[in-house]
Formats: structure tokens, C-alpha cells, sequence
């Protein structure tokens, strides 16, 4: 049978160990968090075009975190098909965003259209976010591009 001095010494260096697992795997853990991919216009342009004067693409971008916020310019060819035609163009872009940067959780975007077609002066439309779980679950059905609005979070419409 162990004497009380040899039991302190046991349950002393138990508690050590135990302090310094608990140590170890919260600094193991935050180090996972701290690595955040660094996304900016300069990056995000070779994927969604850069806005000229009239043209379509991406004006701004900034991010916060896991999630950038991307103002993209749509140019439409049907009016009646806007929401149709935004999911088609904007799809496979989100696809490879969410592909090449892994930490980005979320994409909200501010989509603006011309106010008259033809005219370099523009409007915002809509905004909304696109989570990387959205994405994964709508990418095997095609709904991202046929109702991108549909599966979207946080849709707000301006007018």
C-alpha cells in the first residue's frame, strides 16, 4: 500500500498531466481557428471578372473571418429571367471560390443590374449569402444554378 506522501506526489503530478493535455490541445485548437485564408478583390477578380465603366463582375470585395462580401455588377439579357439567368452566371463561380479557398464559410453577396438596360448607371437589386453547406448540398441537384435565390439565405430584394 502506497504511504500518504508517495499518494500527494501521484494525484500532484495526475493533476500536472492532466493541466498540461488541456493546455496542449487548446493551443492545437486555436491554432486551427487563426488560419484564415486571406480573400480579396485582387483574388476574387480572376474568378468573377472585374467591373469595367458598364460591364459585368466584381467592383469590391472585403472579408470578415470566414466570410467575404462580393458587389457584382449582372448584366441581364431577359428581364423576365433575372433570377434564372444570375444562378447560371454565378454558380460555377461560387463553385470554385468555395473550391480554392477552404476557411471561407460564407459568400454574401450585393448584386446590382443596370437601371436602364444599356446604361452604364446601376442599381442594387438584391443581396444574399451562399454558405459553403448550401453549396455542397445543392451542387449534386443543379438548384444553385437553377434557383440560387431559392437556396440562399438572407435574400433581401431593393426597389
Amino acid at each position: 500500500m502506497l504511504n500518504t506522501k508517495k499518494r500527494e506526489m501521484l494525484v500532484f503530478f495526475g493533476i500536472i498531466l492532466v493541466f498540461l493535455t488541456f493546455v496542449f490541445v487548446s493551443s492545437c485548437k486555436s491554432e486551427k481557428k487563426a488560419k484564415i485564408e486571406i480573400v480579396s478583390f485582387e483574388t476574387i477578380t480572376p474568378i468573377f471578372g472585374m467591373s469595367k465603366a458598364d460591364g459585368p463582375g466584381a467592383f469590391d470585395a472585403s472579408q470578415a473571418d470566414h466570410q467575404i462580401l462580393i458587389s457584382y455588377r449582372f448584366i441581364l439579357k431577359d428581364a423576365a429571367n433575372i433570377d434564372k439567368e444570375l444562378g447560371v452566371d454565378l454558380a460555377p463561380k461560387i463553385q470554385e471560390l468555395f473550391k480554392k479557398y477552404k476557411t471561407i464559410d460564407t459568400i454574401t453577396f450585393g448584386i446590382y443590374i443596370p437601371r436602364v438596360a444599356g446604361q452604364p448607371e446601376f442599381k442594387p437589386y438584391v443581396s444574399f449569402d451562399i454558405t459553403r453547406k448550401v453549396m455542397d448540398e445543392t451542387i449534386l441537384l443543379d438548384t444553385l444554378a437553377s434557383d440560387i435565390l431559392g437556396v440562399a439565405e438572407n435574400v433581401k430584394y431593393f426597389e
